[in-house]
């Protein structure tokens, strides 16, 4: 008696699509939401708004769209979509934990903290500038510009000058306009 067998045929495990389509746009509304905090449409209490945009949104798609482009070979934008993932997801649980005081901080440090934070990623985007390069123009454009926000959210935090946190804002909210413009 012989029995057959079937041999599933090879699958490519992301094989299609293209990782740009959900990274740009859960990006595009991580930063957006960002901008307006930092800008200041919303009064400062209303920060709360952020995590589950920051964390939910953006965040866990970005992480998704990482594991994407790394199944398909693209190490570079996945690396930067991995990096973008770990501020949006940490920026959420930043704030969650600034305001229920998980991590023990005196309220007088906390802009000090959150300028630590700040620096932290702007030290990385500023790295990311080279990498950058070998994508289309529009990565390096979005990456100086996180790169200037971030740089100037940790300035208003250490020289409480809100002004320069409106700065900031603007440059997140030029950079999703960028993005959403050269994208579709």
């Amino acid at each position: 008696i012989q029995v057959a067998t079937s041999v599933p045929p090879d699958v490519l495990i992301g094989a299609g699509g293209d990782p740009l389509a959900l990274g740009v746009s859960v990006f595009a509304v991580g930063a957006l939401t960002l901008g307006m905090l930092f800008v200041g449409v919303f009064p400062a209490g209303a920060v709360g708004v952020a995590v589950p945009v920051a964390i939910f949104t953006s965040g866990i798609p970005l992480i998704l769209t990482t594991i994407w482009g790394f199944i398909r070979g693209q190490s570079v934008l996945a690396g930067i979509f991995g990096t973008v993932a770990g501020l949006f997801t940490t920026f959420g649980f930043l704030v969650v934990g600034l305001d229920h005081n998980w991590y023990a901080i005196p309220a007088v440090d906390v802009p000090a903290a959150q300028a630590v934070y700040f620096i932290a990623f702007a030290c990385y985007f500023l790295f990311l500038i080279l990498p950058s390069l070998q994508l289309p123009r529009l990565f390096t454009v979005a990456i100086v510009l996180v790169f200037a926000g971030l740089s100037l959210a940790a300035a208003a935090q250490l020289a409480a000058r809100p002004v320069l946190a409106q700065i900031a804002g603007r440059s997140e909210e030029r950079r999703v306009g960028k993005e959403c413009r050269s994208r579709w």
